[in-house]
Parts: C-alpha cells; structure tokens; sequence
C-alpha cells in the first residue's frame, strides 16, 4: 500500500479521493469498476508518488502563511503550550477554533475535499508519546516563532496523523488536523 507521508497536496487528495471511490465500489459488488479504476490509475499515481522533502515544503509554505502581527504579541513558549494542551481538554477545547479544518478519511466521502472537525465530536488529543516505537513508527517535529508541526506515520502502511498549530496574538492555537488511516 502506498505510503501517505510521500504524497503532497493535490496528489494526496487523488489518492484519498480513489481509494474512498475504490472502498464505495467494493462495498456496492461492483468489482469491475475498482478493477478498471486500480488498472488505469495505478500507473499514473505511482509515477507521481516520489518523496520531493515535503517537510522543508510544508515548513517553508506554512511560514510565508503566518501573518506579521502575529509576531508583535510576546508569544507564549510552545513547550509550556503543548504540555498544558495534552494534558488539560478544556484549556485544548479553548485552543481549537472549530469547525477546524483537515482530513478525516472515515469520515468524508468521495466528493470531500476537506473534512471540519467539529466541537462536539472532538477526541482528545494526549499527545505523540515519548517513548514511541521507531522502528515501525516516524515522527516529524517542525517548530519555529511561527508555526510548530507535529506528525506521526507508519512506516510501510497509510497512516500519519498531523497536527499544525500557529501562534494568534502570542498564544499557540490547533489550526489543521489531519488523520489519515487507508
């Protein structure tokens, strides 16, 4: 199965938006179309899957983003954030401007492009733990004045989930989360 950390942007939606056409055609018994589907496309998404170090991407796009007044406020200390913020879900519920926005692959269909995660449907997130399995699991921390990423994927299966939080008025906020399990 294709790994969902090598893909960036309008690939990783094609490849979302097929699987999910592809899980709808199983579902309905109609093993023609996922066939044609998988025979067709295959080729053109494994020319396109190619690992062009999305992280410097990501970090570089999501730091043009940030806007200039969000650096004239004395910006809280992300480590003091993010310790409070996994550990307290009311202090999390307050730093979450919901419906936040992202991708939920057991919740949208084929048509989503994105998913809005909303208040009432929220899990808590505890965090990526220290002590994590590296041999079967990758994690990528970015962090600068800002934007702070953290990401966590499978190795050699489809599943990562992303957090990206920037900084509002010198407090830290979740403004994207991403979970993708194919």
């Amino acid at each position: 199965m294709l790994n969902s950390r090598y893909l960036e942007g309008d690939a990783k939606l094609a490849i979302i938006t097929i699987i999910l056409i592809i899980k709808k055609s199983l579902k309905m018994n109609n093993v023609n179309i996922a066939t044609i589907i998988l025979i067709t496309l295959v080729p053109m998404i494994l020319g396109g899957c190619q690992d062009n170090y999305a992280e410097k991407k990501d970090f570089k796009e999501a730091s043009q983003v940030a806007s200039s007044k969000d650096t004239i406020f004395s910006l809280e200390p992300f480590d003091a954030f993010y310790k409070r913020f996994t550990n307290d879900s009311i202090f999390q519920i307050q730093r979450i401007k919901f419906p936040l926005p992202g991708i939920n692959t057991d919740g949208m269909d084929v048509s989503d492009t994105i998913y809005y995660w909303q208040k009432g449907k929220w899990r808590m997130f505890k965090g990526i733990p220290s002590d994590i399995d590296t041999i079967n699991f990758e994690v990528k921390k970015i962090r600068s004045d800002t934007i702070a990423i953290n990401e966590v994927s499978q190795k050699h299966v489809s599943f990562s989930s992303k957090y990206i939080f920037k900084p509002k008025e010198g407090r830290w906020y979740l403004v994207y989360y991403e979970d993708i399990n194919l």
